[in-house]
């Protein structure tokens, strides 16, 4: 199942899934255990779970499934906002997912929490990611390596929308299948192009 578990401390569990089925059978199983509350609920909206309340989430594939749904990114975004409200500072979410790193860490950026992430290697191929509710600038800015870019100048050569009005050259050529092509460039960026290439008028 997709049940996502919320620690306040230990011995103290809550365990949420939007399934009445689901909650009642867990109910049942585990009814001999202390400590732990189900509660039939949407990660998506969890108004009965306060700010700051919890030490850890643990999410085994519940971010996956939302992935599944058609408005993806308002589901997703939300489920995010929400785990992170419920956590304490310092607190750790835990997720369990099936997904590549690079298909999951530009969506965690959307909150401000520290990210690592391993691969387990045992049986089915998931990646677990570890996030952490801080304010520490160093763990919230730490890139993890093969899942997103690094942060990186502009390119020197692009000019913005407004220079593009001033200055311009065109030049039509024939293209390929008998089209034309049209090449329109700033006359100030066309010259340090020239100039860095090595190349005069006389060539």
């Amino acid at each position: 199942d997709n049940m996502v578990i919320f620690s306040s401390s230990i011995g103290d569990i809550t365990a949420i899934d939007i399934s009445p089925t689901i909650i009642d059978k867990m109910q049942k199983k585990y009814s001999k255990l202390t400590g732990v509350e189900f509660l039939v609920m949407d990660a998506r909206e969890m108004l009965t779970l306060s700010d700051n309340s919890f030490t850890a989430v643990i999410d085994k594939a519940m971010i996956d499934a939302l992935f599944c749904m058609s408005d993806f990114n308002d589901a997703v975004g939300r489920a995010y906002k929400e785990i992170f409200r419920v956590l304490k500072p310092e607190g750790l979410f835990c997720s369990v997912s099936h997904a590549n790193p690079l298909a999951r860490v530009p969506y965690l950026r959307l909150e401000r929490w520290a990210i690592d992430m391993a691969s387990l290697v045992e049986g089915e191929r998931l990646t677990l990611f570890t996030l952490t509710k801080t304010e520490d600038e160093l763990l919230l800015n730490r890139k993890i390596t093969g899942a997103e870019a690094s942060i990186r100048p502009p390119a020197t050569g692009i000019i913005d929308n407004d220079n593009q009005t001033m200055n311009k050259s065109s030049t039509t050529r024939k293209a390929g299948g008998g089209g034309q092509l049209t090449v329109t460039s700033s006359l100030e960026k066309m010259m340090e192009m020239v100039e860095e290439s090595g190349m005069d008028g006389d060539d």
